[in-house]
């Protein structure tokens, strides 16, 4: 990735997280996931389920014996898979030198990193819900007074030592997406 970066035209060169996606890493399957992997996918694109053809007769045996390994390891497997599909890693990318943490759009398993506490975690989605509800109808003036309330309600809930690299910007982004 970097040396395809690095290969770029001086005005064609990365501006915003999102042309992050349109570099080129030599190969076509890399390309492909590469951009999937930034661009998020729900979990039906990526599962590629092969069905298999009914029309033709097949040995009795034959049958069981497929069946019984395509249950190998299926428990395992089916663990790690999100129901809801898989984050776009251009959420959590930016080309500007900020290195904060948005609460306000940050998914449940970040937000349980910050705060450790399940409630809270839970307060903080159903509090940013509410003030997006707020903000989707309010001005810049009211924007800024929701993030402040927001700041203050859960800036002081979390270790210390991660309250440097919160951001509590609402903005009218709608954070059920994120969850």
């Amino acid at each position: 990735m970097t040396q395809s970066a690095s290969q770029l035209p001086e005005d064609k060169g990365l501006k915003k997280a999102a042309d992050i996606a349109n570099l080129k890493l030599g190969d076509d399957e890399l390309d492909d996931v590469f951009y999937k992997m930034l661009k998020g996918a729900p979990f039906k694109d990526l599962d590629k389920t092969v069905v298999p053809d009914l029309s033709k007769e097949v040995p009795k045996e034959q049958v069981q014996e497929e069946d019984d390994a395509s249950d190998v390891g299926t428990e395992k497997a089916d663990e790690h898979r999100s129901p809801k599909g898989y984050f776009s890693l251009l959420d959590f990318v930016t080309l500007q030198p900020l290195n904060k943490v948005r609460i306000y759009l940050a998914p449940r398993e970040v937000l349980k990193a910050v705060y450790r506490d399940d409630a809270i975690v839970n307060d903080v989605i159903n509090k940013r819900n509410e003030l997006y509800h707020q903000a989707s109808s309010g001005d810049n003036e009211t924007i800024k007074s929701l993030s402040e309330a927001f700041k203050n309600e859960f800036n002081n809930r979390q270790d210390q030592a991660v309250g440097d690299v919160l951001d509590f910007t609402v903005t009218k982004t709608n954070p059920k997406k994120y969850e």
